[in-house]
């Protein structure tokens, strides 16, 4: 894991326990993309190494601060695993799939209802169950006939 990542969090945490800044405003400046405090935004570019620009804008687009900032989200990450904790936008993104998947699920379920039903219709009472039962009614008279012609019984 990053050490700058870690000596961040540390001096953030430190901060929040001194009651210099609430967890509040480092969530905010994380979640606006390190923009917004300046202080954060002083500490970040003094640990990674980097000079801010004349304005926020310019600098979280220069390739430095990218680099910084990509290396910051993958030892977060990385420190969330360690924690065994999940970032609420891939809880979110689970949670959706996951309501999305039921709705699916009960759709599928009312096409699986609805085929069983059409197919016990057919085979009780359906055409295809209807005119096979004449047909069986049909052969059985025939072959009764056909008994009786050889025994030389007239029905």
């Amino acid at each position: 894991m990053d050490p700058k990542f870690l000596e961040f969090w540390g001096q953030a945490m430190l901060a929040a326990a001194q009651g210099e800044k609430q967890l509040g405003d480092v969530a905010q400046w994380f979640s606006q993309g390190f923009k917004g405090t300046e202080e954060f935004n002083r500490q970040f570019a003094r640990l990674y190494g980097l000079t801010p620009g004349d304005d926020e804008k310019s600098t979280a687009s220069s390739p430095e601060w990218q680099q910084a900032s990509e290396s910051f989200m993958q030892s977060f990450r990385q420190f969330l695993d360690l924690l065994d904790v999940v970032p609420r936008s891939d809880h979110e993104a689970l949670k959706d799939k996951y309501a999305s998947l039921q709705e699916k699920c009960r759709e599928q379920q009312e096409i699986i209802d609805r085929l069983e039903k059409l197919l016990a219709e057919k085979v009780t009472g359906g055409e295809a169950a209807s005119g096979f039962q004449k047909l069986m009614q049909e052969q059985s008279r025939q072959f009764q006939d056909l008994m009786d012609a050889f025994t030389g019984r007239k029905a």
